[in-house]
This record gives structure tokens, C-alpha cells and sequence, in this order.
């Protein structure tokens, strides 16, 4: 029962400075590396990092299927940021080098999750800095 249509669905933090105002870094940054311009969000503490606990997979699995259901998206993106405060920021890391595998560890191992739901295809991954620029795309 697709009843508008969405390119992309996109799990992100709640961090504000993920989604500047001025800039709208998080929307920028998605269009620029996977071309897509509207997108459905789910925004909860630590993003990606939700689909790894137990206690909250249940919301983040719900909530994806039903953006699949209503929106069809070709994609589901899951994004992870440098200081994140819901995995102790930056201080947790010797430097941002530590700090970025460690995320891109975390994304890999949600997108494992993921793709037990959705073809393979379907699920991207990106680490984003808080220097407002798209980093690396992980997967």
C-alpha cells in the first residue's frame, strides 16, 4: 500500500548539529553521495547504533517497515557522526582516527542487521563530521 513514494529512508542521531539549520548538512551530505532528494528519517539517539541493542531494535525494525510499506524506498541509509554523545563522544577515542573505525564497525555490524530485512543493495552506511562534509561512505 505504497501511497507517496520516497527514494530513501535514513536512521540518524537526534544531534542538532547533524542537521544544521543554515545548512541542512544532513540533507546536503545525502544528496551529494547517493543523489537522493527526499527522504524519510527516523532520528533517535545514536542512530544506527540502535538497531544493535536488543531493547530498541524492535522500534528502529518497526519503523523501517513502515517507510517500506507506505513510502517504498529505494534505499535505507544509516548514518553515524563524530561526537556522538550517545556513545560518550569524542573523548571515548584516542583520536578521530580510532573514532571513525570504531564507528565504521558499528555501521557495518547494523547494516549485517538490516540487510536480514532488505536486500543487500538497499542499505547504505556514511560517517559524517561535525566539520559539515561527508567523509566516507563506509559501505
Amino acid at each position: 500500500m505504497v501511497t507517496h513514494k520516497t527514494q530513501a529512508v535514513v536512521l540518524t542521531c537526534i544531534d542538532f548539529r547533524t542537521y544544521d539549520h543554515a545548512e541542512r548538512v544532513l540533507e546536503q551530505a545525502i544528496a551529494e553521495r547517493f543523489g537522493v532528494e527526499s527522504f524519510d528519517i527516523i532520528s533517535l539517539a545514536g542512530g544506527a547504533r540502535n538497531l544493535l541493542q536488543d531493547k530498541r531494535r524492535d522500534v528502529v525494525l518497526e519503523d523501517l517497515a513502515t517507510s517500506v510499506r507506505l513510502h517504498d524506498p529505494d534505499l535505507i541509509i544509516l548514518v553515524n557522526h563524530e561526537d556522538c554523545g550517545a556513545y560518550g563522544g569524542s573523548a571515548q577515542f584516542s583520536d578521530a582516527d580510532e573514532e571513525e573505525q570504531f564507528h565504521q564497525e558499528q555501521l557495518e555490524q547494523a547494516a549485517a542487521i538490516a540487510r536480514q530485512y532488505v536486500p543487500a543493495e538497499k542499505v547504505k552506511t556514511f560517517y559524517l563530521t561535525l566539520s559539515k562534509s561527508l567523509e566516507h561512505q563506509l559501505a
